[in-house]
């Protein structure tokens, strides 16, 4: 026990015999410290937290795929037929990204959204922050009811 007390003890008049060394050791532990920190951080929201939606674990995402081409979308008409005729699923939703214009008190602001046709609402079992009020338009782009 005294011989790691004496260590501790040189270690620590070493350090202080060169302030400089002593500055960059402490400035790396604490960039270290602070780089696991985040990065554990983001890895638990992503992989471990429970998403904010009751029965989470039953939610899925479904999409087309075609040869040669990686992205991941449905034609309109395949997912009204989908939405027709599925049975394994207690509802079924389509959304879309965009960009919409949000004005309060102040200046206008471009903000992200989403474009959701079916039960959106019913499938994350949530409400949106905000839903427009403009006509409900149809699948090919007519207004509808």
């Amino acid at each position: 026990m005294t011989s790691v007390l004496l260590d501790l003890r040189h270690s620590l008049r070493s350090l202080l015999r060169q302030p400089g060394i002593l500055i960059t050791s402490l400035v790396s532990l604490a960039l270290g410290i602070g780089a696991t920190r985040a990065i554990f951080s983001v890895a638990y929201s992503v992989l471990v937290r429970p998403l904010p939606y009751p029965a989470a674990e039953r939610l899925v995402t479904v999409w087309e795929t075609m040869p040669g081409n990686d992205t991941r979308l449905v034609a309109p008409g395949n997912y009204l037929d989908w939405h027709a005729e599925a049975k394994s699923f207690a509802a079924l939703a389509a959304y879309s990204g965009t960009q919409v214009n949000v004005a309060g008190a102040g200046e206008a602001e471009r903000v992200p959204g989403l474009r959701c046709r079916g039960n959106s609402s019913r499938c994350s079992a949530s409400t949106p922050r905000w839903a427009g009020s403009s006509p409900r338009r149809t699948m090919n782009g007519r207004i509808g009811s």
